[in-house]
């Protein structure tokens, strides 16, 4: 049924998706994608409230979903509800402190409330956490970046690939790091 919603989406068929999603949401209570495929339809549509409200319930029903956070944690950082962002993300490391993907998303929300310090904080406890996990350790560079630290940006990615040498994501940005210092042999 996923599949099928899927095709609708991508054949533009709204509709015939959406009843698609709201069907196996009642076949399947249990299982939190088609919420997330629902919110998904409705962030494409242009509803936010929608999509938000989507996620909010299935945070209810899901309160332990990594992907369900993620995606409201996403959803209130592009509407710019950065408190609410940041309290589901406490609410989650109170829960379950040991889990990186909530202080990863703190550290998200950190960063884009410019409160820097906070967020390196978060970005290396989801890395002590989950070491081999490459988005933090990715964020944690672009946090450097964005504040002007290059070396430490430079530092971080490369330990970033030490740690996880699949990581094509920390090659990507250093090699754009290097090239925007015109080190074009290192890039």
């Amino acid at each position: 049924l996923l599949a099928l919603g899927d095709f609708y989406m991508e054949r533009g068929d709204t509709r015939r998706a959406e009843s698609v999603y709201l069907d196996l949401k009642k076949k399947r209570p249990e299982n939190p994608a088609a919420s997330l495929k629902l919110a998904h339809l409705h962030s494409r549509e242009e509803k936010p409230a929608r999509a938000a409200k989507e996620l909010e319930e299935a945070m209810k029903t899901h309160p332990d979903s990594g992907p369900v956070l993620e995606s409201l944690v996403n959803l209130y950082l592009q509407q710019a509800k950065l408190d609410e962002a940041a309290a589901l993300c406490r609410k989650r490391i109170e829960s379950n402190p040991g889990a990186a993907l909530p202080h990863n998303l703190m550290g998200k929300v950190r960063a884009v409330q410019k409160k820097f310090p906070q967020a390196v904080t978060s970005f290396e406890e989801a890395i002590r956490l989950q070491p081999l996990w490459p988005e933090p350790q990715n964020n944690l560079a672009r946090v450097y970046l964005v504040q002007g630290k290059v070396e430490e940006a430079v530092k971080r990615l490369e330990t970033a690939i030490e740690a996880n040498p699949d990581n094509l994501s920390a090659y990507l940005t250093l090699g754009h790091v290097h090239l925007a210092a015109k080190k074009h042999e290192e890039a």
